[in-house]
């Protein structure tokens, strides 16, 4: 009889293999409705966090949450990764492999596409 499992460790190589760009794109849509919202609402002059004011503190919180989210997808890749075989013949392995890189660069294309969000103007 056929394991349930199936042929890629329950799913696991697979979902991780799309939950870094998931998070990337859950970020990049909540940032952009933030600042939607708070340049609409006027919320770059309102106080904030730290003498900042409260449009950029949100968009800093989020894209601390987004940072956060997708290094703790990063580090489940690399658990799994260690796990089990690193043999890329296999198709867990190129599975497990391709989802840990994937989620190392949906981790720097977080990084890249949202630390601008700390300098760069709004509302403007």
């Amino acid at each position: 009889m056929m394991e349930s499992r199936g042929i890629v460790g329950g799913g696991r190589p697979l979902l991780v293999l799309v939950s870094g760009f998931g998070v990337w794109a859950a970020a990049f849509l909540a940032l952009y409705m933030m600042l939607t919202v708070g340049c609409a609402l006027g919320w770059t002059s309102a106080p904030g966090i730290a003498g900042l004011d409260l449009q950029r503190s949100i968009q800093i919180i989020l894209f601390l949450l987004a940072v956060a989210a997708n290094a703790a997808v990063l580090i489940t890749a690399w658990k799994i990764r260690q796990r089990v075989s690193h043999d890329t013949a296999s198709l867990q392995g190129f599975l497990n492999a391709v989802g840990f890189y994937g989620a190392l660069a949906a981790l720097g294309c977080t990084i890249a596409t949202f630390l601008p969000v700390t300098t760069l103007t709004t509302c403007h």
